[in-house]
């Protein structure tokens, strides 16, 4: 078979997981040389369905980290198009902790390139990560991050973060328009915040040195105020 399409492909499972979407795949039977096409319309699921799903594993089973068991309802569609060695994707995934936004693209053809290159843009709307952390009171998190990278080790990386908190709550306590810019290079990660509100205000800068055996931290805070017992640290 080098050709393969299923256009309004449905299926269900267990109680509250179905699937509908299109599906074409070119240039079989070599995966690594097939060309991908699918948009996945509808997929509803749950954590206790998916765990429960029968795959050709040493498990048998889809290999979920049991902090994802807070998913009692989620609801994704997204499109993939591309290699699975060099591909775009973008998904929107609707839950009952919140929602989340990905955007990326993946160069991974070292036939030519040097090293692997990517992009990811993630967003979040409302995303309450209490449960999924083991947090005692919600920590709900309203935010944009852009990743632009090259190399996947330690030693080829190269990587820039942007990262924007339009709305955090945490701690009880609310804060807004947070920006941290993160940069990996030459074994290096530097990274930088600056935090203003009510109950805090701070500026913090930080790099960690991996180049060593042993890895060396510089942490800058200049704290001008603290609000401790709002914070919950007293």
């Amino acid at each position: 078979v080098r050709d393969f399409v299923a256009e309004d492909f449905r299926f269900s499972f267990k109680d509250s997981t179905n699937f509908e979407g299109d599906i074409k795949m070119t240039g079989l039977p070599n995966f690594f040389e097939t060309h991908i096409l699918a948009d996945i319309k509808e997929l509803n699921f749950t954590y206790q369905d998916i765990t429960q799903l029968a795959i050709p594993t040493p498990t048998s089973k889809v290999p979920l980290p049991e902090m994802l068991s807070a998913l009692k309802q989620a609801k994704l569609s997204a499109h993939y198009e591309g290699y699975p060695n060099n591909f775009t994707t973008k998904f929107k995934l609707n839950t009952n902790l919140g929602d989340i936004n990905v955007d990326c693209n993946l160069n991974h053809d070292l036939l030519s390139l040097s090293k692997p290159h990517y992009y990811a843009k993630i967003s979040t709307d409302s995303l309450n990560v209490k449960d999924l952390l083991k947090f005692d009171d919600d920590a709900v998190i309203t935010m944009s991050a852009d990743l632009h990278g090259a190399g996947f080790t330690k030693n080829d990386a190269d990587i820039d973060l942007d990262i924007d908190i339009q709305h955090l709550h945490v701690l009880e306590n609310d804060f807004n328009d947070i920006k941290i810019l993160g940069d990996f290079e030459n074994e290096k990660f530097a990274l930088s915040t600056n935090i203003q509100s009510e109950v805090l205000r701070t500026e913090l800068n930080a790099l960690a040195n991996l180049t060593a055996d042993v890895p060396e931290f510089d942490i800058i805070a200049d704290v001008k105020n603290a609000d401790l017992q709002a914070l919950g640290l007293m």
